[in-house]
């Protein structure tokens, strides 16, 4: 285990830099610990997470519900259906996890996929952030995780006032350093970022996710940290979330291992990522309204010990895939995601995204949504055998009434009980 502080500074000859190991931290927003705190209150929170006014989400009769009234007055997030869109994947309507519990989970699926450590932001979370950070080590430290923790100074969070830290001298920085102390060379990583009202940008497919790996891989990059690991309101989450779910979470340990090895791991079974978007293009918001938009694509990303013929029903693509990864993109359209992957002319795996693409989307919502072959043995290696994987869709209808989820969220009706308000289903 490791302590210390994360900074950025210049690594020197390239070949004196490759000669260190090469390690990759996620930042780690202290608040947003999987299944407890913060981001399990909001995920099950309701309207209250399209930040609606009291008077509208205390109405328990849906049809007197002022929803559009309250939109169109609104000049905070629920103009724009609130803060957020992503929210930790874990069991639902089970309570919290234990603190230690939640905290063990997500050093476990650090490790797992290769990450070296968490570096917590500086103070995302107050005093919260350095209780998760000091549980973290003690976990650490009884269980002899091979797993680094840091801090990374975040200026918009660090307060010269905060109380944890009045018993050291000096301004916010040097407070924090003093508590740190008490108890390289840094190559950015980007899916998306998502500020609702504001900016929303989104790589066409992977291919940023693509290009950064590639640029680590080829400069003398012996360090990464990884932004973020659970910032999930801002969808850059590394973390499995309820859009992206494992996908961006298991081929981020195929391009760690690529990275760290420098060669492309060995791929012993088939393994299918589809990656797309809630909503096409040119569709209009309603009831909420727009700020902005960002154009994209749905992937297909295949990474196969040997070649196979994919193709996407209802969308007139097929290609051949060659052993090891590749991916295919095609039209962001209105339909069902389906991936099917066929050799010898039999179809070996069918990949259903459980989110179609809308041509009537409610909201703004430009971030990307996600599933692959991995999740059944992942949820199983996180949760065990008798916790069936909880599903999100907002556009899907998981009643099959006709009336799309996100509606029977915002005006439930008794036929829609069973479904959870609409959004949640088990699978």
């Amino acid at each position: 285990m490791f302590i210390g502080l994360a900074s950025g500074a210049w690594a020197g000859e390239a070949t004196a830099a490759r000669s260190l190991p090469r390690k990759i931290y996620g930042h780690y927003m202290g608040c947003f610990c999987a299944g407890t705190d913060a981001i399990w209150y909001h995920a099950q929170s309701g309207l209250e997470t399209m930040d609606f006014p009291g008077e509208v989400t205390r109405e328990k009769d849906p049809l007197k519900r002022d929803i559009v009234g309250a939109i169109q007055r609104a000049k905070n997030p629920a103009a724009f259906g609130g803060t957020y869109r992503n929210f930790a994947l874990a069991p639902f309507g089970k309570g919290k996890l234990p603190r230690e519990v939640a905290a063990d989970l997500e050093i476990r699926r650090a490790m797992r996929i290769g990450m070296d450590g968490f570096t917590f932001d500086a103070w995302a979370g107050g005093q919260g952030a350095r209780d998760l950070l000091d549980l973290m080590l003690k976990i650490c430290e009884e269980k002899d995780y091979p797993f680094e923790l840091t801090v990374t100074l975040d200026t918009t969070c660090l307060d010269v006032k905060d109380p944890g830290l009045k018993q050291y001298e000096g301004n916010q920085w040097v407070k924090t350093l003093k508590w740190l102390v008490d108890k390289q060379w840094c190559h950015p990583m980007k899916l998306q970022y998502e500020n609702y009202g504001w900016l929303q940008i989104a790589s066409p497919g992977l291919d940023w996710v693509r290009g950064d790996w590639a640029a680590a891989r080829e400069w003398p990059s012996t360090l990464i940290q990884h932004i973020t690991w659970n910032d999930y309101h801002e969808n850059t989450n590394l973390s499995p979330g309820i859009n992206t779910r494992y996908a961006y979470y298991d081929l981020t340990g195929y391009f760690t291992r690529w990275w760290k090895t420098g060669k492309p791991p060995e791929p012993d079974h088939d393994r299918v990522y589809i990656f797309s978007h809630k909503y096409t293009h040119k569709s209009k918001i309603f009831p909420f309204k727009e700020k902005t938009r960002a154009d994209n694509v749905i992937e297909v990303l295949t990474i196969l010990p040997k070649p196979a013929h994919l193709r996407m029903p209802g969308r007139n693509a097929e290609w051949d895939a060659p052993a090891g990864m590749s991916f295919k993109q095609v039209p962001l359209t209105a339909g069902p995601v389906v991936a099917e992957l066929l050799r010898d002319g039999k179809v070996e795996i069918r990949l259903e995204h459980p989110e179609p693409v809308s041509d009537r989307p409610f909201r703004q919502d430009t971030g990307k949504t996600a599933i692959c072959t991995e999740e059944s043995r992942l949820w199983k290696e996180d949760f065990g055998d008798q916790e069936s994987m909880y599903v999100y869709s907002e556009y899907g209808d998981a009643d099959n009434d006709g009336l799309a989820n996100w509606f029977e969220m915002l005006w439930p009706h008794p036929a829609a009980a069973g479904a959870a308000n609409g959004l949640r289903a088990e699978a």
